[in-house]
């Protein structure tokens, strides 16, 4: 189980989300959660989202901005702006270079569309084709009277976005629901995950077994072929009955026993001497 899930557990247990918001325009959620210990007192915990593709981030703090644990740690030498460790102070992500949402919606180009912050590249990308002026009037929804149920849930690629419009070149955007986004973001690919790994897992043993098979039955074969597998089914046959009587690192073994005619023979058999006695005898019978 990752350390984020226990920390999530021994930390949120009980407590109650008591806050959401969004830091800096960008794709980035704190919820805060608010836990009371009695007598008055009460503690405080930050989780935050951090949307940012394959740079994306779960990371819990305390009150005072340390970092209690996180999905991903990053180290110094992982990147030189910040780090992501147990006992480290939290620190936003560095801002995006680009153009403030509220300084595009004022003079709206197609051609600075993608350069606007506080959104993310597929969906910039996506919007890149639309009329400016009706990407200005999409986007400013975002930060006036958000409604979700005025939004249209739809895919970009692996992407789920809310949008005020259908974007053209978005897939299944009919078939998604608010109630079903978080089922395919997050539920979906978990378990999708879990199956694949059992999957794997089962697959490889079973080409394990097959392999192991086909190598016996050509073992089997070739000795069949050699015309020996009588020969060592009596030699493990004799070893048995006369286990008891043989050294451990014997070369050789002169054993007795009765054949089908009822006359006692004696005969000399070679051996492992690396071999204690019971596996002399099971490496024989294996052998037919």
């Amino acid at each position: 189980m990752p350390p984020i899930t226990n920390a999530l557990k021994s930390n949120l247990a009980g407590a109650e989300l008591t806050e959401i918001t969004q830091l800096d325009r960008d794709r980035i959620i704190r919820l805060t959660f608010t836990k009371t210990l009695g007598a008055g007192f009460s503690a405080k915990k930050h989780l935050v989202l951090e949307m940012m593709e394959r740079y994306s981030n779960l990371i819990l703090f305390d009150d005072s901005g340390v970092i209690l644990e996180a999905a991903k740690h990053i180290h110094p030498s992982e990147n030189r702006f910040r780090s992501i460790l147990p006992g480290q102070p939290y620190a936003m992500p560095p801002k995006f270079n680009g153009i403030k949402l509220e300084d595009w919606l004022e003079a709206p180009l197609a051609s600075t569309s993608g350069k606007i912050s506080g959104f993310g590249k597929t969906l910039l990308n996506a919007i890149t084709d639309m009329d400016a002026y009706k990407a200005a009037d999409c986007l400013k929804s975002f930060y006036g009277s958000f409604l979700p149920e005025n939004m249209k849930a739809q895919t970009l690629g692996r992407y789920i976005t809310l949008f005020p419009s259908i974007i053209e070149g978005s897939g299944n955007a009919d078939i998604i629901s608010l109630d079903d986004t978080g089922k395919i973001a997050v539920l979906d690919p978990l378990l999708n995950s879990s199956v694949n790994s059992r999957r794997k897992k089962v697959s490889d043993h079973v080409e394990h077994e097959i392999t192991r098979r086909l190598r016996q039955i050509e073992d089997i074969k070739t000795l069949l072929a050699e015309d020996k597998a009588l020969k060592y089914k009596h030699y493990g046959d004799v070893l048995v009955s006369n286990a008891w009587q043989i050294k451990t690192g014997a070369y050789e073994a002169e054993v007795s026993y009765w054949d089908d005619s009822g006359a006692m023979q004696v005969e000399t058999i070679p051996l492992d001497p690396a071999l204690i006695p019971a596996k002399k005898c099971s490496g024989l019978l294996c052998k037919i």
